[in-house]
């Protein structure tokens, strides 16, 4: 079985070439400027071939396919924040919507038989607190990127069924996790590494928004579905929430901060002095699983607690040896 990772370089590929390695000969990894982490990756799974590409250009995705016989195409590469990027709207139409129908489209030229798009769970219209989201709710088109989103999912679920293709659609929740670094395109989302990186430079986390709610959930989870989709013939659902059935607030992550370092790490303030800044809109609504548990019975493998003491060692130990 040979895998085609698009966005490898991005926080979910790098750890996505960790995981996906199972029942597989190659994976071929297409990233679009960082290959420093991939090539430590490599070191610890051979099987992974690095390809250096920009999906703002047009690409030959047809040529890859055939030259590499690919079978399973995850589809990750995309522009998640439009409000700091330099040429906003080419850039985005270019990467997440024209290269995005392009892959799609050499895919089933091509008859990959699965393409596993990851999509948002920020794409469900309602995001208040105590909803849980199902499958079938109501999409929001609102912003370009949920709009690129939307597009693609659509794609994804014209051709389904009228073609050699399996599409499986991922709407992913929260995450975090190890081998997230710097990222201007998840500044709301990254809370708990920016909430990790202040306590071990030994600083007090100064939050502004302390009760807004989201669906955190270590991202090894998503890998290990992932793993499990790739390794299943027959699927009963185009579209799989990946995330959890309820929320978690920021005070309820500072308090096991604060019991892991047995003493009080944060102090609320306003926006102006802190360092951490929420607001109510950053709320996600939480998602059901269902489906997930129907492949997965066991899903979620790693609970929260376990998944912030894994990735605050990850960190620990990454800057301690940097």
């Amino acid at each position: 079985m040979n895998i085609l990772i698009t966005g490898a370089d991005g926080f979910v590929g790098r750890n996505l070439l960790y995981y996906v390695k199972y029942n597989v000969n190659t994976i071929v990894a297409l990233v679009y400027k960082s290959t420093e982490y991939i090539e430590y990756i490599k070191l610890t799974n051979s099987k992974i071939i690095v390809i250096k590409y920009d999906a703002n250009e047009e690409y030959n995705y047809l040529l890859l396919l055939k030259t590499y016989n690919i079978d399973i195409v995850i589809h990750l590469a995309a522009i998640t924040n439009i409000k700091d990027h330099t040429r906003i709207y080419n850039d985005l139409i270019n990467v997440n919507i024209i290269s995005s129908i392009k892959l799609i489209q050499d895919s089933i030229t091509y008859g990959v038989k699965k393409l596993i798009y990851i999509s948002s769970a920020g794409i469900y219209l309602n995001q208040n607190k105590g909803h849980i989201n199902n499958e079938n709710d109501d999409i929001s088109t609102k912003g370009m990127y949920l709009y690129s989103k939307s597009i693609v999912e659509s794609m994804c679920k014209q051709m389904n069924g009228y073609c050699s293709t399996d599409f499986i659609i991922l709407r992913v929740g929260t995450l975090f996790g190890e081998y997230e670094f710097k990222n201007k395109f998840r500044d709301k989302t990254s809370v708990i590494k920016d909430i990790i990186q202040i306590l071990l430079q030994n600083q007090t986390v100064k939050i502004s928004g302390l009760d807004v709610c989201r669906d955190f959930f270590h991202i090894d989870n998503l890998s290990n579905i992932v793993n499990k989709i790739i390794n299943t013939k027959n699927f009963k659902y185009l579209i799989y929430n990946v995330g959890l059935n309820h929320t978690y607030s920021i005070r309820r992550i500072l308090e096991y901060f604060g019991l892991l370092y047995d003493k009080r790490i944060w102090v609320e303030t306003d926006q102006y002095e802190a360092n951490i800044v929420l607001y109510s809109k950053d709320n996600r609504a939480a998602l059901n699983t269902n489906r997930i548990l129907e492949l997965d019975n066991n899903y979620p493998n790693i609970s929260l607690n376990e998944g912030l003491l894994k990735t605050h060692n990850w960190f620990k130990e990454y800057y301690h040896n940097k």
